[in-house]
């Protein structure tokens, strides 16, 4: 099938079920790394504020 589209690449409902899909994914996996990610943020923010990284 060829000839409905002149360029080569993603359409942008292709983009959008990708990122609706990658958000899909995300919220069903968030609660179980919501208490990891809170720590990891946590940490990210204390080296920033008070410069002291590792």
């Amino acid at each position: 099938m060829t000839g409905w589209r002149d360029e080569k690449g993603q359409t942008t409902t292709e983009y959008l079920m990708i990122a609706g899909l990658i958000t899909a994914i995300f919220l069903s996996i968030y609660p179980k790394l919501e208490p990891q990610l809170a720590k990891q943020l946590q940490r990210i923010a204390e080296c920033v504020l008070n410069d002291d990284c590792p």
